[in-house]
């Protein structure tokens, strides 16, 4: 068969890093005779934006050089595909190849003689702005083009076709509206089986011994392809900060980082991880977020999110499964918000949310997001924040953890999300969420940005005046400061009565446990009793301008309605109008 009369296709794996529950993936599977599984090692996200130019994806936006503990589990998972695509019944191979897509795909359609390219469709800005290039590029080249949406329960377009055609409302703003929508719109799709066999093996594996196809692209590119492999943390240019990863003296030594978790990229270990927590069927079902701990020194909860980030478990997978569990219960189960499946629509409330919401990842142009004067970007402090220096062990132990591992507790990403803002340092938002995205495994667009939000009380949460404490909220699930000492062993000798706030501990007491607080440790770099009056004060200034500013909007609309002869009543607002 001559290459005129096959359809020969690639399938992108971008976010969907998995075989199961693929549809697109699986339409390419059925409709071509040779499918290229290629993925794009980007340069958008393997270097750091210049703060000084008008970057095209800000490190929040889900582009951007993240930290190695990132790279280190998303390159786990690329191994891991690979190895499951090498197996039978597939015997294919994953093509990585380094360079930016659009540059790249006019010389691939060419050589390989594509027809068709299938993905899975991306709401984040970046990919957004990538692929209407890509679909331009397959126009001019007569590229059939194929994708299917999979990253959520529902694709975002069918959600808004139910609220606003057969509910004739807004996307909703808050949780309680969208469980109405959700209501409306039924199960999620049920999960589809990984393809039987992926056609075109043996061209994939001489496509990876072709010199010319391999200096080609990388004539193109500029970059080295590594004869097409599975990258390797070396690839990476890093400008090292600090000498080793453990930079204060009195935290954790390397070999004891991982001593209770370690969290390991791929599809198959995504599944393996769901299983174990599926198999305590009383545990699904009781499972209430609030009554996990954010100290404890083994993860509370499913530690699933960083998978449903990369793809390399589909989340419609995950929803029915808990279903099937919840189904058999005789003794009930907890319910939304706080049970699991609440917590996966709060995942797909906030993918929603960023779709329809221009500038989501920030607070300028964002219409959903209260306007706040925080402080002007204090370095000094963020930096002491960022690194487990602010003289408060329950912050610090929890950002050691985030900067070591690359996870922390949903609980404890409240905590110091808090302090970075509204409770104690009154920096913006934005900051933090550029540091979490640069360390979080599940550091993906939509959440880190809808959580910041929420928990700087800028949008969503109203309740301002509730402010975490950085010594008393930790003492409610670990008395004794466990998980402090793990992170911070310089304070393993203090008792559970100064292990929160070790200041307030005698000098002599301090000496003979081999800490001294201003020496071997620092010292709050802020009274939070002071600090957080002055920012409450603060915040219900900003709470009442934003108030007043609402309200003036809302009057200007009804003026304008009132001398207008067009009739306004049920109209829908376009997207980027949304309130």
């Amino acid at each position: 068969m001559s290459n005129k009369s096959r359809k020969i296709g690639i399938y992108w794996f971008r976010k969907a890093l998995r075989l199961h529950d693929n549809p697109s993936l699986i339409r390419a599977c059925n409709e071509c005779d040779i499918v290229y599984p290629l993925f794009f090692l980007d340069p958008a996200f393997t270097t750091k934006a210049d703060k000084n130019s008008d970057a095209t994806a800000p490190p929040a936006t889900g582009a951007s050089l993240p930290s190695k503990n990132v790279f280190k589990f998303f390159f786990e998972t690329l191994a891991d595909l690979n190895k499951s695509l090498k197996k039978a019944p597939f015997n294919s191979s994953l093509v990585v190849i380094r360079g930016n897509p659009t540059i790249l795909y006019p010389k691939i359609f060419a050589l390989l003689s594509i027809t068709d390219l299938y993905f899975e469709s991306d709401t984040e800005p970046y990919a957004k702005q990538r692929d209407n290039t890509v679909f331009d590029l397959c126009n001019q080249h007569k590229v059939k083009l194929h994708t299917e949406y999979g990253h959520t329960l529902y694709p975002p377009d069918f959600l808004i076709h139910v609220v606003q055609n057969k509910m004739n409302k807004e996307v909703p703003t808050t949780y309680r509206s969208f469980l109405c929508l959700l209501q409306n719109a039924k199960d999620p799709q049920k999960p589809m089986d990984a393809p039987s066999n992926i056609p075109g093996g043996e061209f994939v594996k001489q496509l990876l011994k072709n010199t010319s196809f391999l200096t080609e692209i990388a004539s193109i590119s500029g970059m080295n392809q590594h004869n097409f492999a599975v990258p390797a943390l070396s690839e990476l240019c890093y400008e090292e900060e600090f000498k080793t990863d453990k930079v204060n003296a009195y935290e954790v030594d390397d070999e004891q980082v991982h001593k209770y978790t370690l969290f390991e990229g791929g599809e198959s270990n995504a599944l393996q991880t769901m299983q174990q927590y599926l198999a305590d069927k009383s545990w699904i079902c009781k499972f209430e977020k609030p009554n996990t701990s954010p100290n404890s020194l083994y993860p509370s909860t499913t530690t699933l999110s960083m998978y449903l980030t990369t793809g390399s478990l589909s989340v419609r997978l995950l929803w029915h499964e808990i279903d099937k569990t919840y189904k058999q219960s005789k003794s009930g189960y907890s319910k939304p918000p706080t049970s699991l499946h609440g917590q996966l629509y709060f995942r797909e409330w906030f993918y929603l949310l960023s779709f329809v919401t221009p500038n989501f990842h920030q607070m300028h142009a964002n219409p959903i997001c209260k306007q706040i004067a925080w402080d002007k970007y204090d370095a000094d402090k963020v930096q002491k924040w960022r690194l487990g220096r602010t003289g408060y062990p329950f912050i610090d132990a929890i950002m050691i953890q985030l900067r070591r591992t690359g996870w922390i507790h949903h609980l404890a990403r409240h905590a110091v999300a808090c302090f970075l803002t509204r409770g104690d340092l009154w920096q913006s938002w934005e900051v933090g969420q550029t540091v979490f995205a640069e360390y979080l495994l599940d550091g993906d667009y939509a959440l880190n940005a809808a959580n910041w939000m929420w928990l700087s009380a800028s949008a969503f949460f109203t309740a301002y005046f509730r402010v975490y404490s950085p010594i008393a909220f930790g003492k409610r699930t670990d008395k004794e400061g466990e998980f402090i000492k793990h992170w911070i062993p310089a304070l393993k000798h203090y008792p559970a009565k100064y292990i929160y706030e070790p200041w307030t501990a005698p000098k002599e007491l301090q000496k003979q446990w081999g800490c001294v607080i201003g020496v071997d440790y620092p010292a709050p770099m802020v009274d939070h009793d002071e600090v957080k009056q002055a920012n409450l004060a603060k915040m219900k200034q900003a709470f009442e301008a934003n108030r007043g500013e609402k309200k003036s909007k809302k009057k200007s609309k009804v003026d304008k309605s009132s001398t207008s002869n067009t009739a306004v009543s049920g109209k829908k607002r376009k997207r980027n109008e949304m309130e």
